[in-house]
């Protein structure tokens, strides 16, 4: 199926964490806030290679694209998780409460058994 499609799907699951959940857990919160591009080039690195750990140049490229980073890794998110949404649907939230989004995509990412985020806020 498509992550990027204009409609979202109606045979997909929601998020396990709510968008405005974010103080759930406020050492997320608090890093996606400081360290927000960090933490989004950590996704990115995560969601091609478990595991890895992002370099000087995933943040760069994270800081110079960072609206096309964000949508992009928010829509590979809800592709992996079977999430329902699109791209529009990706882009808005982002724009509307982007520390929000970041946030709650660590929390779907770590509630799934993946470490998202880097050392920082790892469990």
């Amino acid at each position: 199926h498509d992550s990027f499609s204009v409609f979202p799907s109606s045979t997909m699951s929601d998020w396990d964490t709510p968008l405005f959940g974010c103080f759930e857990d406020i050492k997320v919160l608090i890093f996606s806030y400081v360290f927000g591009i960090c933490t989004l080039a950590q996704q990115k690195v995560t969601l091609a290679k478990e595991g890895e750990k992002c370099g000087f140049m995933d943040m760069v490229m994270a800081y110079i694209c960072f609206p096309c980073t964000a949508v992009t890794v928010r829509g590979q998110i809800r592709e992996k998780y079977n999430i329902a949404g699109s791209c529009f649907g990706d882009l808005i939230t982002l724009w509307i409460c982007g520390i929000c989004a970041i946030s709650q995509q660590v929390r779907q990412m770590q509630k799934k058994g993946t470490k998202p985020a880097g050392f920082m806020i790892d469990d």
